[in-house]
């Protein structure tokens, strides 16, 4: 396995990555958005709107029609090989 790094080699990283790496900050009119956005949401959900999304194809419902699928396609060109002798 190795040996533990020593701690103020570890600091000596950190502290150079912290430095060479801006920081994010989001302009002012994004946050702005974000807010109204949120407060749009919650005065919905506390007045009882609320949007329900289209269920979608579950991914096992997806699986077994891809799966189903391949082997259809499968027999058909064992078949069609078969009978073509």
């Amino acid at each position: 396995m190795g040996r533990p790094r020593e701690a103020p080699a570890i600091e000596q990283v950190e502290s150079a990555l912290q430095g060479s790496i801006a920081q994010v900050r989001p302009p002012e009119s994004f946050r702005r958005q974000l807010g109204e956005s949120l407060g749009m949401a919650a005065h919905s959900r506390a007045a009882g709107l609320s949007v329900q999304a289209k269920p979608r194809p579950s991914r096992w419902a997806v699986f077994i029609t891809s799966v189903t699928i391949a082997l259809s396609v499968t027999i058909t060109v064992f078949l069609v090989r078969r009978l073509g002798r």
